[in-house]
């Protein structure tokens, strides 16, 4: 039998999407997903596996109208030689540069732009519009909301995507 790649999963306790007007920081951690991974430049791509060569996958992802308790999962596996410890400490590297240095203006409006491209892209099927429509009525978020979500996406800062990694990625929330 072929042997599994030793996989890390670190999930923070974070809050979910319930008040569309006055939530803030499931908009910024949205973000903040997308600029950790969404995309080719995003920094564990461009950091731990491509220049740090330290995993051979590496993802963060955040669902904001999960149902139960909101988590923001990071995951990955190592690269050869290189251990789960060496990992984690990449992932905890990489949040710890957003707390400290914050995001630059051409990350974050990468990232939105990929955020926003997703949630338009997902009116091109009636089955991912079924699904929208589904999650934040079961969330009790009224699905005519979706519009203003992508705009509260929009105008997430700089700011508060280094807010929210400063509040939530401590080890109490892990």
């Amino acid at each position: 039998a072929e042997a599994e790649l030793p996989v890390v999963v670190m999930a923070y306790k974070v809050p979910v999407l319930r008040d569309v007007e006055n939530d803030v920081d499931p908009y910024a951690l949205e973000m903040l997903a997308a600029i950790l991974d969404g995309h080719d430049a995003a920094r564990f791509t461009k950091s731990l596996i491509r220049e740090q060569l330290l995993a051979v996958s590496a993802g963060a992802s955040y669902d904001a109208m999960a149902r139960g308790p909101g988590l923001f999962y990071l995951d990955g596996a190592p690269s050869k030689g290189r251990t789960r410890a060496d990992l984690e400490a990449g992932f905890r590297a990489e949040i710890a540069r957003v707390v400290q240095d914050g995001v630059a203006p051409d990350e974050l409006a990468r990232a939105r732009a990929q955020l926003v491209a997703g949630q338009i892209y997902k009116l091109d099927s009636m089955f991912a519009q079924a699904m929208e429509i589904g999650q934040l009525e079961a969330v009790g978020i009224p699905y005519r909301q979706s519009k203003r979500i992508v705009e509260k996406l929009q105008g997430v800062t700089a700011e508060q995507v280094q807010s929210v990694a400063r509040k939530y990625f401590v080890d109490e929330r892990l």
